[in-house]
């Protein structure tokens, strides 16, 4: 099914420090509940880690690019996100928007 402007964002960093993975996962669980949760055109997040590699992979789905971008820059200034943003390396950090070409679920019953 084809969802018309459907955004997906990934974002992929490295943490500073010799961080336990349950402090990136609360660190990102506030960011989620009281920034991103928030802001206009969010719909859903998931973050995934690779232990090989030490990389934090968010994916995160908005309404359309427009309201990712926007975020995106709120997320740089709002006290709010403090906390995450100093976890994390920022020369590692990427981010990428692919526009939704098809979306799939279980059927239901």
């Amino acid at each position: 099914m084809l969802m018309k402007n459907l955004i997906t964002e990934v974002a992929s960093f490295k943490a500073l420090g010799d961080r336990p993975d349950s402090e990136i996962i609360e660190i990102v669980s506030e960011l989620e509940r009281e920034f991103h949760g928030r802001q206009e055109g969010f719909i859903d997040s998931e973050l995934f880690h690779d232990a090989r590699e030490e990389t934090w992979h968010m994916v995160q789905h908005w309404r359309s690019l427009d309201e990712a971008r926007a975020s995106s820059r709120e997320m740089m200034r709002s006290d709010v996100t403090t906390r995450f943003r100093e976890a994390l390396d920022p020369g590692t950090v990427t981010i990428r928007f692919y526009p939704c070409l098809g979306r799939w679920s279980a059927a239901s019953d």
